[in-house]
């Protein structure tokens, strides 16, 4: 008898979640393949994988190891999230990099509802306490009293 072909059915806010840990996340074949053999088992469960089912097939400790943002990056991103801010007339004047994060400071007064406007009006994606800029999933943009906060979620 022929092994029975593993089929996984995923909706696309999963698939799309999985796609980006794919690309920006995953940088070995043993991690892809720790991955797929928890969205296989996870299938045999469930007849259609959603986000709710993402902390099953990737947990929260193996997301972390698996989001290498290094401060070298965070620092690319800050410079970056920097240019994207004059384009609202918010001028940032001076980036320090950390370990695990990079803190930029805003030059001026800059009420919170006005911060979040912006992030809104400059298409970032706002989860409450943190943006993220589209193409830098896994980093959160965090405010708070004239400092942005550039870290991995």
């Amino acid at each position: 008898m022929a092994d029975q072909i593993d089929t996984v059915t995923l909706d696309v806010p999963l698939l799309t979640r999985m796609l980006e840990l794919a690309r920006e996340s995953i940088k070995t074949d043993a991690d892809l393949h720790n991955v797929l053999t928890k969205m296989i088992g996870a299938s045999k469960q469930h007849d259609v994988l959603t986000m709710e089912h993402y902390n099953e097939i990737v947990p929260l400790k193996a997301e972390a190891r698996l989001l290498r943002v290094t401060a070298s990056a965070l620092g690319n991103m800050a410079v970056t999230l920097k240019k994207v801010l004059r384009q609202a007339n918010i001028n940032i004047l001076k980036i320090t990099t950390l370990p695990d994060s990079a803190l930029m400071d805003i030059d001026g007064d800059l009420p919170v509802s006005k911060w979040k406007r912006c992030m809104d009006g400059l298409g970032f994606t706002d989860h409450g306490d943190h943006h993220e800029l589209p193409g830098m999933q896994g980093v959160g943009i965090y405010y708070d009293d004239g400092t942005v906060k550039v870290k991995p979620l």
